[in-house]
């Protein structure tokens, strides 16, 4: 299950990458609404788990994110 949800969210990141360079959007765009959505996702759980999850998001997909894509 996390192979296939990492899979997905890879293929995300990369499809809008390109989007972004086809079209010349700013980073900006893709960014702040994301983080604006985390953030009003986190008025919804325990506090413990805040800060777990941000913390831990990009110590567990970076390593995954480089072996999908470099398997690509």
């Amino acid at each position: 299950m996390m192979d296939h949800c990492m899979s997905i969210g890879v293929a995300a990141s990369v499809a809008l990458a390109m989007l972004r360079v086809l079209t010349g959007v700013s980073i900006h765009w893709f960014v702040i609404p994301g983080y604006f959505i985390a953030l009003v996702l986190s008025r919804f759980v325990p506090d413990i788990f805040i800060g777990i999850a941000f913390d831990s998001g990009g110590v567990a997909s970076g390593p995954i994110d480089i072996n999908l894509l470099v398997a690509a």
